[in-house]
């Protein structure tokens, strides 16, 4: 059986190029999201992909996850650099920084031909490393994920960042294409939020509670002293 991936191969470089617009050297093949064990699109109401490209899979995406709890997130992407051009198995990964605490991350091949990447991604169990048993260059494919416990009245909001622009600091991962001389950057960072209302906002709710009781108060006395 032919893969998507080989069947490209078949037809002529020219012929592709034709049909992909020339701008378009980098491009999302698949992508997907796993919450809590289950496997998302990002057209899911929790995913907001309104700074996000799906064709050339390159920009912002944000999550938000509100229930209490233990909870797994992961994302996966595939994506092709130059394809066209240099075919899609000439690629390498990377990555610098330190991961946060309770992130994790995987650099394969994803799945044609040998890589575990997406069996990983399904079981959240991202193993923190660049291809195992499969040798680079070859087809890359990146996958990030994030553990944590929300508590009753808090919420999680994790951003994705894929660009050809690196980071400045903290942690992220780097698919290349050395022919091609470019590169698709992912980072991400989770940001846990509690929904109650602040002290002030509590102190000010409490004195108009208490305004409120004090002017039914005086209606009600007045009423008293006018029926006399």
């Amino acid at each position: 059986m032919i893969s998507p991936k080989q069947s490209s191969n078949l037809i002529t470089p020219l012929l592709l190029m034709f049909s992909i617009p020339s701008f378009a050297t980098v491009m999302l093949f698949d992508s997907a999201f796993n919450i809590d064990g289950t496997t998302l699109s990002a057209s899911d109401p929790v995913i907001n992909t309104n700074a996000f490209d799906s064709i050339s899979g390159l920009g912002s995406i944000d999550v938000t996850i509100s229930s209490a709890g233990v909870h797994t997130f992961d994302v996966f992407f595939d994506h092709e650099i130059d394809e066209p051009i240099n075919t899609f198995f000439n690629e390498n990964g990377a990555f610098f920084g330190v991961a946060s605490v309770g992130q994790s991350w995987e650099i394969d091949e994803p799945g044609t031909t040998g890589g575990n990447i997406f069996d990983n991604f399904l079981a959240s169990t991202l193993d923190n490393s660049i291809g195992g048993l499969v040798t680079f260059p070859d087809d890359v494919s990146m996958a990030l994920g994030w553990d944590f416990t929300l508590g009753v009245g808090e919420a999680a909001f994790i951003n994705l960042l894929l660009d050809v622009i690196a980071p400045t600091n903290g942690f992220y991962l780097v698919h290349s294409d050395p022919d091609s001389n470019k590169s698709i950057y992912l980072s991400s960072e989770l940001r846990i939020e509690t929904n109650t209302i602040s002290e002030p906002g509590i102190l000010g709710l409490l004195l108009i509670g208490i305004a409120a009781i004090s002017v039914g108060m005086r209606r009600k006395s007045s009423r008293y002293t006018n029926c006399g």
